[in-house]
């Protein structure tokens, strides 16, 4: 749990250090829209789900390197270490993944 804790925190962090200039520019295209009759609302909706494909491929990439890579190395090590505590198991695999995914999408500052 230790390690999910830290890649949820390491991404979050680095997310909100690289965004914040971003987000000072968005405010203003938020206020551009809402004065345009538009609701804040749907342009919030329309920003999260613009993020949603990208957030899952970092997702995909730091999964599949961080957990492959650990369930392997617990394997050539014996049975001995529990590193991570990962397993060579298909459905672990891909319920860490949604885990991850649906962290990163809280984390993310939109």
């Amino acid at each position: 749990m230790d390690l999910i804790f830290v890649l949820i925190v390491f991404l979050g962090m680095f997310k909100c250090m690289t965004m914040q200039p971003v987000v000072g520019a968005e405010r203003t295209v938020c206020y551009r829209e809402r004065s345009s009759s538009y609701s804040p609302a749907a342009y919030a909706v329309a920003s999260r789900v613009v993020e949603l494909p990208y957030l899952l491929v970092q997702a995909s990439l730091m999964v599949t390197i961080t957990y492959w890579e650990l369930a392997a190395s617990r394997k050539m090590e014996g049975s001995g270490s529990q590193m991570a505590g990962f397993e060579l198991v298909a459905w672990k695999f891909f319920y860490f993944l949604l885990l991850y995914f649906f962290s990163l999408t809280m984390v993310d500052p939109y």
